[in-house]
């Protein structure tokens, strides 16, 4: 399917859906890329079309919006389930198909539309988030969810680009995750502290801060995926 074809369906769900779908990442599951039930699978006839679904975008992450990134090893993601359309999915079970991976559990207030998950990366590798007829195997669509180790942890300006932060001027900070092969990592439970500004929490990445007029840099220690990793800003007096 093109992506063309994926914006019609995005579109076809309610113009609100897709507006708030800028703001993240999507990737249809294996039943709606392909148009046929995955291989192993018995599917449901109330889904003939898939399923949407919606994970976090990290901050100044140029990669693209059509697939769900990584969640970090020791993370947390939420992952927002549409059907791209008008369909009512009713009660569902969600289930990994291998939980010593990834571990699924329910959210009462998913950011798109009325079903929603947190997934939790317990080791690396590779695990199916199925979508279920309650009370049965019948498959409504399924996404594969990678779980990577976070390798290194940066900070980038996205109010100063070339990093020329002065004193005393306000400022928006990104803190990227990475695995090993360099792609970008999710963990929403991440926290963000310093003891040298006053942290604003924009996103679960994005902060706000005045820089200070009295040092030359400013520490930040980040709490993600199993780890803790201190990173600096430079200022200008």
């Amino acid at each position: 399917m093109t992506i063309d074809h994926r914006l019609l369906r995005l579109v076809s769900a309610g113009s609100l859906l897709f507006a708030i779908c800028a703001a993240c990442t999507y990737s249809e599951g294996e039943r709606a890329e392909s148009g046929a039930c995955p291989e192993g699978e018995v599917c449901s006839d109330a889904t003939p079309a898939g399923l949407v679904f919606y994970g976090a975008l990290p901050g100044d992450d140029a990669e693209g919006l059509e697939f769900l990134r990584s969640v970090a090893m020791g993370g947390t993601q939420r992952l927002s389930i549409g059907t791209g359309g008008d369909t009512e999915l009713g009660a569902v079970d969600i289930v990994s198909s291998a939980p010593w991976f990834l571990t699924v559990d329910p959210i009462d207030d998913p950011e798109i539309g009325d079903l929603g998950v947190e997934l939790a990366g317990l080791a690396e590798g590779d695990a199916y988030v199925r979508v279920l007829a309650r009370g049965s195997d019948e498959l409504y669509d399924r996404v594969l969810i990678r779980v990577a180790r976070v390798a290194s942890a940066d900070v980038t300006l996205s109010s100063h680009p070339e990093d020329d932060l002065r004193a005393g001027e306000p400022a928006s900070a990104v803190f990227r995750l990475y695995s090993e092969q360099g792609d970008r990592l999710v963990d929403e439970g991440m926290t963000i502290t310093s003891e040298d500004v006053e942290v604003q929490r924009v996103s679960w990445d994005c902060i706000d801060f005045v820089a200070p007029t009295d040092r030359d840099e400013v520490a930040f220690v980040l709490d993600a995926g199993h780890r803790r990793w201190q990173v600096t800003v430079p200022v200008q007096r």
